[in-house]
């Protein structure tokens, strides 16, 4: 396997796993604060730390609110493990096997939500660090793409 690959892919698995984790320790808190809803909230950026609010203060202010609030960011939480467990399985197999459509798969999984999360952070002023996931798979698509597309090194 060339160098480049092996390389490549074993950095965009990681740009997997970064944010597999990240969002499972998110999604514990996310289960903590909703099943103990007098608590401070503890999900949001990572890592997760009690919010000002608890989730019976925003059943209080709103009911259909709370009910939006938990389905999303359960729903989000769920997406990023499933992004970040896809892109870490497409890296070491299908990647490491010179598979175009999976380059191309990847590179798609990382810009779409890179610049939803990008787009989504700017307008909330939150620091981008969701964005560190894409940028290390992008640096190992890159690397990745010579051996993948057969274009070789010239001296």
């Amino acid at each position: 396997m060339p160098r480049g690959l092996q390389i490549g892919s074993i950095i965009v698995m990681l740009g997997g796993l970064v944010p597999l984790l990240a969002s499972t320790v998110l999604f514990v808190a996310f289960v903590r604060s909703e099943t103990n809803p007098g608590q401070p909230w503890l999900s949001g950026q990572f890592p997760p730390g009690p919010a000002n609010y608890t989730l019976d203060d925003v059943r209080r202010f709103s009911p259909d609110v709370a009910v939006d609030f938990v389905t999303a960011q359960h729903i989000e939480l769920v997406n990023v493990m499933n992004s970040g467990l896809v892109v870490a399985v497409l890296a070491v197999t299908a990647l490491r096997r010179s598979q175009k459509w999976a380059w191309y798969t990847l590179l798609f999984t990382a810009l779409w939500p890179g610049l939803n999360d990008a787009w989504a952070l700017l307008a909330a002023h939150q620091p981008p660090i969701p964005l560190l996931g894409e940028a290390v798979v992008l640096a190992g698509l890159m690397l990745a793409r010579p051996a993948i597309f057969g274009q070789s090194r010239r001296p």
